[in-house]
């Protein structure tokens, strides 16, 4: 862990000076991965909020499915918000079915479960709808 001066340092040098990665790694006697880390912070903290998905609206709905018949399978949830009008396929209901199930919320740490929610779902801590799957 480096210090916030450090950091300061580290992007000072490399934006502003246009220093390379590996001659600050040497000047400031870090590794080069280190600065790597200092310059890309910055890439993660600006994202872009999520759309609402096509699932959204019937969240409450699931919810309150799941909580009335919790082994309800995610196929007949899938079924039941398909005759209340939903036009979408059966895989966006399966993962809000599975993290109201367990009580997990997408981005949630230590949830990386699979590939799909950490790449579709992990930028849901800046929208808030997906991230109130828990509450």
């Amino acid at each position: 862990m480096i210090s916030p001066e450090t950091r300061v340092q580290i992007r000072r040098y490399f934006y502003a000076e246009h220093w390379k990665i590996g001659t600050i790694a040497t000047a400031l006697d870090v590794h080069p991965d280190t600065v790597r880390r200092a310059i890309e912070v910055e890439r993660f903290q600006h994202a872009e909020p999520l759309r609402p998905s096509i699932v959204d609206p019937y969240l409450p709905f699931v919810r309150e499915v799941l909580e009335q018949h919790p082994r309800l399978r995610a196929t007949r949830i899938h079924q039941m918000i398909r005759d209340r009008g939903y036009s979408g396929i059966s895989v966006p209901t399966r993962h809000p079915a599975r993290w109201i199930r367990t009580g997990l919320s997408c981005g949630s740490a230590g949830s990386k479960a699979s590939t799909m929610r950490a790449n579709c779902w992990m930028r849901s801590a800046a929208a808030g709808t997906r991230a109130a799957i828990r509450s």
